[in-house]
């Protein structure tokens, strides 16, 4: 059957070419301007349009100019039908705009049926029309031309109404008999009457008429807030629903004041919330009754929950990074001191209980350091960027981090399989991994240690090209029924005031937005499984760990320059190196400079990231254009690069870099290499 789409602003037009070629075999699909019609043809394409060319929104040139640079619209014809562009000039224009037939208003139906017939016959024979031309001018000629008839018609369209209105105005005055002006105003209040209706129909919002007893008497759309054949129609819902909705009405109806509040309802997939504004109808200086104002706020209050979670996270995120910069300076004190204690008695008879406790002391900084370090991964999650991330790595430091919620309530077990390294983002897969991990442990109860366990699985099919996360748990599991909205927003197992019910939603997001798929897996009673599928591209590398670097005996003994503010951590760094190279330190990016600036050259350069009023990045970039073969000497010590600036210059510059807390042995290895 053909399809035909029908576009004029005018109800009577659009009846009529319905009615007329409906009646003659032809499916109709209708819009109100070219813009609506823009939108339905691209949906499902017509095989012809009949179009007015005087609309709002989009007119019918404006719509015709589109058709036509459209590729899946320009080959179904476009046929103009107006009673206002009536020139020979408008023809011409919409001719050369691609129009392919052009009828004037009004136009017999038979002549009508026919020209749709033509247009369509010669468009089924690949047959041009004979006065049409495809655009073959320039857009900025069309559009002038069309500025043009376009000035030229509201003119006449402004003598018209001019000269209506006078002869309006003659008529009126020359109108004696009172069943004339009675018809006109029954004639605009139809109008308006009409108006009103399309308008109350049309508005998003849920909008209720309530008369004094709280029945419904005008509704534009259903709502769960409202019963329309009970009185009062809100008596629905559980009791403390039906107790706010009656206060609110008869406040209003008692006061005459508006009042607005808020409703959360309770359904089958999930909750919805409405923000509901209540104020009288007042009607001959009476109250008659109230209207309700109905907006469904759910979307907006997912969209601020999920934003306040994103601050939070920004927020933990920016705290653990400051927090993590300002443990390693003097926790590498610490530990670079320890091991150079150590070194130094490594051939000195001590007591077994002091060389315990130095081990002790060795291993606590170390659990230490690894935790600083872990923090990492919790200090970007605004970050986006993909990079090779390390599976292993990344649970390793994740069950560190919740290994105080796990220890006490259950075992863990851990089976990782031979998984290669994979772009992308550890920072969001260890946000992934930390809300699985803590729902997996608290979903089992408290006791029976020896019991329960925890589970984390690792695997790579090479046939799919997917790494497998498993996580499981032997709590308590979950009935079929929520775990088909479980990723819903707001749905949680956990008691109330516990959580916000956003961690999985979240966390289905990340997972997909990584080209990965998250599924479930639970039964009441003997757990819960999540796996987690993670796509990995041809660039990903071996999983074999790095080799790590093969000691380096000096060259030669070195002038170095340690550039630090911390005076201890400086301190610690010339301790380690002085045995082989000669180390002078300043305590600032200015002092360093002036050093420079005077002519003082060094073999390395030893220099702090991050330092007050001078940074290490600014000394660097200053050093490149005094001495650029200076700057190549130039190795960074971080304790975090925690800022977007730091972390972009870091990945910008090929020197070497350290981070806080290194091994004394990595301090030695990367300078003496550099003297090579």
């Amino acid at each position: 059957m053909t399809r035909i789409l029908i576009v004029d602003d005018k109800e009577d037009n659009l009846y009529y070419l319905q009615s007329l070629l409906g009646a003659h075999g032809y499916e109709i699909d209708t819009a109100r301007h070219g813009a609506e019609a823009l939108v339905k043809a691209r949906t499902v394409p017509p095989d012809v349009v009949v179009s007015d060319l005087l609309m709002p929104v989009m007119d019918g040139f404006t719509l015709l100019r589109h058709w036509k640079t459209d590729p899946q619209l320009r080959a179904a014809p476009f046929v103009v039908y107006t009673a206002t562009y009536t020139d020979v000039d408008d023809e011409r224009l919409a001719r050369d705009m691609g129009a392919d037939a052009f009828i004037l208003k009004p136009t017999e139906p038979d002549d009508f049926l026919s020209h749709i017939q033509t247009t369509l016959a010669r468009t089924k024979a690949s047959e041009p029309a004979p006065s049409q031309r495809m655009p073959t001018r320039e857009d900025e000629v069309l559009l002038r031309e069309y500025s043009t008839v376009l000035i030229r018609k509201l003119e006449e369209k402004t003598l018209q109404l001019e000269a209506t209105n006078r002869s309006l105005q003659q008529d009126m005055r020359a109108r004696e008999l009172a069943e004339a002006a009675r018809d006109e105003a029954q004639r605009q209040a139809a109008e308006r009457a009409a108006l009103l209706d399309a308008v109350f129909a049309s508005v998003p919002d849920t909008v209720v008429q309530l008369d004094l007893s709280g029945a419904v008497r005008l509704i534009n759309r259903r709502s769960p807030l409202f019963e329309e054949t009970a009185t009062p129609a809100f008596a629905c819902g559980p009791p403390e629903q039906r107790a706010a909705m009656q206060q609110a009405f008869e406040h209003v109806i008692a006061t005459g004041e508006a009042t607005s509040f808020e409703i959360t309802v309770s359904g089958d997939r999930q909750d919805a919330t409405y923000w509901i504004t209540l104020a009288p109808v007042v009607r001959t200086g009476r109250i008659t009754g109230a209207v309700a104002v109905v907006r469904d706020v759910s979307e907006r209050r997912l969209t601020e929950a999920q934003l306040i979670v994103a601050d939070r996270m920004a927020s933990v995120g920016s705290l653990a990074a400051g927090v993590a910069h300002e443990i390693n300076n003097p926790l590498l004190c610490v530990t670079g001191n320890l091991s150079l204690l150590e070194l130094e008695l490594n051939n000195t008879p001590l007591a077994s209980d002091l060389r315990d406790a130095l081990r002790d002391a060795r291993e606590g900084a170390e659990r230490v350091r690894l935790i600083v370090r872990d923090l990492r991964i919790f200090t970007r999650v605004e970050d986006v960027t993909r990079a090779p991330v390390n599976l292993t790595q990344v649970l390793d430091s994740t069950l560190r981090i919740a290994w105080n919620e796990l220890r006490h309530r259950a075992r863990l077990v851990k089976r990782y399989g031979a998984v290669p390294t994979f772009d992308s983002n550890e920072s969001r897969l260890g946000q992934v991994f930390l809300n699985l991990i803590v729902n997996a442990v608290q979903a089992i109860p408290e006791g029976n240690y020896e019991r329960n366990q925890v589970s984390v699985e690792t695997s790579f099919d090479p046939q799919t090209k997917r790494v497998l996360v498993a996580i499981s748990d032997t709590g308590s599991g979950m009935p079929p029924e929520l775990q088909k909205r479980l990723f819903t927003p707001f749905v949680t197992t956990k008691p109330a005031g516990v959580g916000t019910g956003l961690g999985l939603s979240i966390c289905h997001r990340i997972v997909t937005s990584l080209g990965g798929s998250i599924e479930l897996e639970s039964e009441v009673g003997r757990g819960t499984t999540f796996r987690v599928y993670l796509p990995v591209t041809e660039r990903s590398v071996s999983s074999a760990p790095p080799k790590p670097l093969a000691d380096v005996v000096p060259a030669r003994s070195a002038q170095i320059l340690l550039i630090d503010d911390d005076e201890m951590v400086a301190h610690v760094v010339r301790r380690a190196l002085m045995p082989e190279h000669s180390v002078q330190i300043v305590n600032s990016a200015e002092a360093a400079l002036s050093l420079f600036q005077r002519g003082d050259r060094f073999d390395v350069v030893m220099c702090d990231l991050m330092m007050p009023q001078v940074t290490g990045m600014e000394l660097f970039r200053r050093l490149q254009v005094l001495d650029p073969h200076q700057a190549k000497r130039v190795v960074f010590m971080t304790g975090g690069a925690f800022t977007p600036s730091a972390r972009a210059f870091l990945d910008s510059v090929p020197n070497g870099r350290l981070e806080k807390p290194f091994e004394i042995a990595a301090l030695r290895r990367l300078v003496n290499q550099l003297l090579i």
